[in-house]
């Protein structure tokens, strides 16, 4: 038998984007979202996930959009505390630390594990996850959670 996946990104993103999600799981054929914990969107995208319990949701780690879960970060971070876009990751020159990142993704996780969802597997905002030795990290996150990845 073959099982078929049709998943969504950016769930709490925003309201826009939420209902979108939603609609299309239950008029179309979605049947998996990735939720995004640092983002505007998080709480009413929560609410939506318990009124709709079959519709698989995944973690959509973030750097690469909106502010941090956490404060203090040195290295992920522009002067007003939001996250920079993907081509600060791109820049041959840009330096992360790996702690910081480690630490803002274990936030992520928590943040949706303590609003009450199981997730179905992890996966990371314009792949980021690929990106400055991420993927090492990425793979411990998933192994530590038990959560499979999605392939990028």
């Amino acid at each position: 038998m073959k099982h078929l996946i049709i998943n969504a990104d950016d769930f709490g993103y925003s309201r826009g984007a939420n209902y979108a999600i939603v609609d299309s799981h239950r008029h179309g054929v979605l049947t998996s979202t990735t939720i995004m914990p640092a983002m505007p969107g998080f709480e009413h995208a929560v609410e939506l996930a318990k009124e709709n319990p079959d519709l698989g949701i995944g973690i959509h780690l973030t750097l690469t959009c909106g502010y941090p879960l956490l404060e203090g970060h040195k290295t992920l971070v522009k002067e007003n505390g939001e996250f920079p876009r993907l081509g600060f990751y791109e820049d041959p020159d840009t330096e992360i630390s790996i702690d910081e990142v480690h630490r803002e993704w274990e936030a992520q996780i928590q943040r949706v594990l303590n609003a009450g969802i199981k997730p179905t597997h992890l996966d990371s905002h314009h792949h980021i996850h690929t990106y400055k030795g991420l993927g090492p990290l990425f793979i411990e996150l998933a192994q530590k959670y038990d959560l499979p990845v999605r392939n990028s």
